[in-house]
């Protein structure tokens, strides 16, 4: 597992960060990365819940 760092300060949404201050964040490694995908495709979760044991017999 991938462990996360908590951030020492927060950023405004109004104000935004500066050129400066994201490449000194991707530099340390606090960047917003999907590691992993995390959903199926819409077809396989209809195949999925179609396709039970239960709607098969029925």
């Amino acid at each position: 597992m991938v462990k996360i760092k908590k951030p020492k300060t927060y950023t405004s949404l109004e104000d935004g960060l500066t050129s400066q201050q994201v490449a000194t964040q991707v530099q340390k490694g606090l960047t917003n990365v999907q590691i992993k995908k995390l959903s199926r495709p819409i077809p396989k979760i209809l195949a999925d819940n179609l396709f039970t044991l239960f709607n098969l017999l029925t």
